[in-house]
């Protein structure tokens, strides 16, 4: 069971060519990030909020943006693949590889497939993460002004 698990994730990994790499890379940026934000926010919620300055909302307040920009570069990334895939298509179409054009093609079609529904896994759930941890976020400082 497990040797198939893993057959299927190199195959995967080979038919998503160098953009699901750089996928995989973003989505543990943005798994930082959002792990950051959120271990910033259990330290603010942990101290009293009269006494809570902005040295606690600093990192936070960096961040949160930083998140939302890698967020916002998963799906365009995962276009990119699109692109790419598209254009192994095309090659494949035209018949100027020394495979043969229905290989080309199916691997284009992969490719594009495999990164567009990666960057859309990896933005949806971290997008609404980082909202999450934003309306929290703005909740602790209104807190802290009263």
């Amino acid at each position: 069971m497990m040797t198939k698990f893993v057959t299927e994730l190199q195959a995967l990994f080979v038919e998503g060519g160098w953009v699901l790499w750089g996928l995989i890379a973003l989505a543990f940026g943005i798994a930082f990030a959002l792990i950051s934000i959120w271990k910033s926010l259990q330290e603010i919620s942990s101290q009293q909020l009269d006494a809570v300055d902005e040295f606690y909302f600093a990192k936070p307040r960096r961040r949160i943006p930083f998140a939302f920009a890698l967020i916002g570069a998963a799906p365009l990334i995962g276009l990119l693949g699109t692109v790419l895939g598209v254009l192994t298509t095309f090659t494949g179409l035209s018949g100027v590889t020394n495979r043969t054009p229905i290989d080309v093609i199916s691997q284009g079609i992969s490719e594009a497939l495999i990164t567009t529904q990666a960057g859309l896994i990896i933005a949806v759930p971290a997008l609404i993460t980082c909202t999450l941890l934003k309306n929290r976020f703005e909740t602790l400082q209104q807190k802290a002004k009263v």
